[in-house]
């Protein structure tokens, strides 16, 4: 799976805690800083050397990084980046990111180069950004969240599937 990207545009990549930790972004969306390099190629010398603390890409991508086992260990934190038809995560598969990492798991919903919604540290939902039409879910909550953010929040159900407004 590929994110979109409009010709000419790329996103400023945000990490889901205030961390400022060294992210290795799988996806060619992004631009990168001081702390997020992008490897579109996926694992690579130059990925080697910068030695990610954090991993940023669609879950196909990292399950073949699990699988290669390039990283042994992580410090911060996993984030899966999906599309905005996209199925979320099941229970199983961020169990197994966590059993070959053991940093917690995220999931952010991107359409082109916009933010759509975002885990927090929390994990009760995601934050929404931008308008969403959800199909087959729990819904959008509309309470405070555990982490503060008064913004709604996207609950989704396993097989849920999702569609930006």
């Amino acid at each position: 799976m590929r994110l979109r990207i409009r010709p000419g545009g790329s996103a400023s990549f945000q990490h889901p805690t205030q961390d400022r930790s060294r992210t290795a972004v799988f996806s060619t969306n992004f631009s990168g800083n001081r702390f997020v390099r992008i490897f579109p190629d996926g694992w690579t010398e130059s990925a080697a050397k910068f030695r990610p603390e954090s991993l940023a890409a669609p879950f196909e991508t990292l399950q073949v990084l699990a699988r290669e086992r390039h990283i042994e260990s992580l410090r911060h934190a996993i984030i899966v980046l999906h599309s905005e038809h996209e199925t979320l995560l099941s229970e199983s598969q961020r169990l197994d990111l966590w059993d070959v990492w053991g940093v917690p798991v995220f999931e952010q919903i991107w359409q082109d180069t916009a933010l759509i919604a975002a885990e927090c540290e929390a994990h009760d939902g995601l934050h929404l950004h931008k308008p969403m039409t959800v199909s087959s879910a729990r819904g959008i909550v509309r309470a405070a969240c555990a982490c503060g953010e008064t913004t709604p929040r996207l609950v989704v159900s396993e097989t849920a599937g999702i569609v930006a407004a």
